[in-house]
């Protein structure tokens, strides 16, 4: 009877072992989940684009997309080129910036340098992006 008692707690400490191992990989690591959940929600940003003429563009945008990219792209702002490590813009605005001409078109998230390419940077409700050509 105490041997039977010992394995029924050894095998409920194994499954509840395990029911937290799936707690924590379905709801703490896995970001893809985070993102699909940002999308059932409206979002409004900010996008304000300073040209290399330095006129400047302000939008606001309402979406329900989750990354920077698909909102530039539904309002026609943004044509973009995939390098391989993420979405380069090749123009924004009409305006193109081109690595091989030495320009780019870098941004910063809420006053802040954006560290990831367009279609990496996740949209968050009242987010301010600025964009402008970066030359060198």
């Amino acid at each position: 009877m105490q041997k039977k008692k010992k394995i029924i707690i050894v095998i409920a400490a194994v499954l509840l072992a395990a029911a937290l191992l799936g707690v924590w990989y379905f709801g703490v690591k896995r970001p893809a989940d985070k993102a699909a959940a940002a999308a059932a929600d409206l979002k409004s940003i900010t996008v304000n684009v300073t040209h290399s003429d330095g006129s400047e563009k302000t939008l606001s945008i309402e979406t329900a997309r989750v990354y920077l990219s698909e909102a530039l792209l539904d309002e026609e702002l943004m044509v973009g080129e995939d390098q391989g490590y993420g979405l380069t813009i090749v123009s924004l605005d009409g305006e193109e910036a081109l690595i091989a001409n030495n320009a780019s078109w870098v941004f910063n998230v809420n006053g802040e340098m954006g560290m990831n390419s367009v279609d990496q940077t996740i949209l968050a409700d009242g987010d301010l992006f600025d964009f402008y050509v970066l030359t060198w």
